[in-house]
């Protein structure tokens, strides 16, 4: 309860214990080093795993004005510890699993309101989720994702491909939208300050930009044309406090 203080939250937060269940029923994590000496978290589901990744989805649905949730959700570093590694470890034996998780970090990753009460505190544990998608190959697997998804033409999608393409999309948007911190207000990381540089270089080396620009010749197509202004906003969050010299330079 003291670290719950600590961190701002609620301490008697009537879902606390809620939260508590369905995050330990998602399953259990271990770390295990490979090869080449990094350090990889991999997970074992538990029986009613995916039934505790749509319960998160319901509780995240009704935070409060405080967004309590999301930063109880936050502080315990779910994302980290149990929701990325469902990602490395299941994305090819359990598709449906990870399309329900990906809907998760969608929900997570969301910007805070301007003038909300905590948006210090929110942007902190954004900054950490961030850092996150840079190791362990998690946005090459989000890529790989959309390969089926994407070599669909217009109206031969599904509602499914279509829903996982603006997820997929809408996730590496709320991930650009986080800012690079302040050096001052970074416990532990002078790297944090050029976060969003070592972001935009990992979705380049990913393909992601050469998807986004895909899409964006696409966009007149009338199957597409929901995607108009989600792509938009990509374009202007990749392109954010870059100068129009450093853009037109193709060495910058």
């Amino acid at each position: 309860k003291k670290f719950l203080k600590n961190q701002g939250l609620i301490k008697d937060h009537k879902y606390m214990t809620d939260l508590l269940a369905i995050c330990t029923g998602i399953g259990a994590t271990e770390k295990e080093t490979l090869p080449n000496g990094n350090v990889k978290k991999i997970i074992t589901k538990g029986d009613d795993c995916e039934e505790c990744v749509h319960d998160l989805q319901r509780y995240l649905r009704k935070d409060d004005d405080e967004r309590s949730m999301h930063r109880m959700l936050g502080s315990w570093r779910i994302l980290q510890n149990k929701l990325l590694p469902l990602v490395t470890t299941y994305h090819t034996s359990d598709p449906k699993l990870i399309f329900s998780v990906t809907k998760v970090l969608v929900m997570l990753t969301m910007p805070p309101e301007e003038n909300g009460p905590a948006v210090a505190q929110e942007m902190r544990y954004l900054v950490r989720y961030k850092e996150a998608f840079l190791s362990n190959d998690i946005l090459a697997i989000f890529v790989a994702m959309l390969e089926e998804p994407l070599s669909h033409n217009g109206f031969d999608r599904t509602d499914d491909d279509n829903m996982l393409i603006e997820l997929v999309l809408t996730l590496f948007r709320n991930l650009l939208h986080v800012p690079n911190p302040a050096y001052s207000s970074v416990s532990g990381g002078e790297h944090l300050t050029h976060l969003q540089e070592d972001f935009i270089v990992l979705l380049k080396e990913e393909f992601v930009l050469d998807t986004v620009l895909l899409l964006a010749q696409l966009v007149e197509d009338e199957a597409n044309r929901d995607w108009n202004l989600l792509l938009l906003e990509l374009f202007y969050l990749l392109f954010r406090g870059q100068s129009p010299e450093m853009v037109a330079n193709e060495d910058g």
